[in-house]
């Protein structure tokens, strides 16, 4: 999956962030402690597409009803142009997305709209293992199944593809 562009507004306290990312390269991100590099580059993206977030804390500061935009622009290992939008106001949350500018079809629940939304994006831990890379996560892969790390190269590589033949 390739970020292009992110933007979220009021998560983790920052009220808004803007991000467009070169279609090449290698992004370094440099600066002091507590400054959001993490929370705007890998929960921002993270939050967008799973409602995820690396460390399973709310995207909004404690105390507070979360009122949280997030949209996000990204290409599949596929080649498919993705944009998704989510919401959380209060105790409603929503969800949308389109692919290849054709939206999404409604879904009757927020949980089946993201089961859809992850057969095309793929699961967050397979992003998480494969996109975000720490010294714990060279040691998950080193100790990991050979199912897991034969499932985690395939995704990196763009060979699941073949694994959607099969249904």
């Amino acid at each position: 999956m390739i970020i292009h562009k992110l933007s979220v507004h009021n998560f983790f306290g920052f009220k808004s962030t803007d991000l467009e990312l070169p279609e090449q390269g290698i992004v370094v991100l440099t600066g002091k402690n507590g400054k959001g590099k993490t929370a705007r580059t890998i929960t921002a993206p993270s939050w967008c597409v799973w409602e995820e977030t690396e460390r399973g804390t709310p995207p909004y500061p404690q105390g507070t009803k979360p009122n949280l935009t997030g949209t996000i622009e990204l290409t599949t290992g596929r080649g498919q142009q993705v944009s998704v939008t989510r919401t959380m106001k209060g105790k409603t949350r929503t969800l949308a997305w389109t692919v290849d500018g054709v939206a999404a079809p409604a879904h009757s629940t927020h949980t089946k709209a993201q089961e859809a939304l992850e057969k095309i994006v793929g699961d967050y831990m397979t992003w998480r293992r494969t996109h975000v890379f720490s010294g714990a996560d060279a040691a998950m892969f080193s100790h990991a199944d050979d199912a897991t790390r034969k499932r985690l190269l395939e995704s990196m590589l763009s060979l699941d593809i073949f694994d959607e033949l099969d249904d």
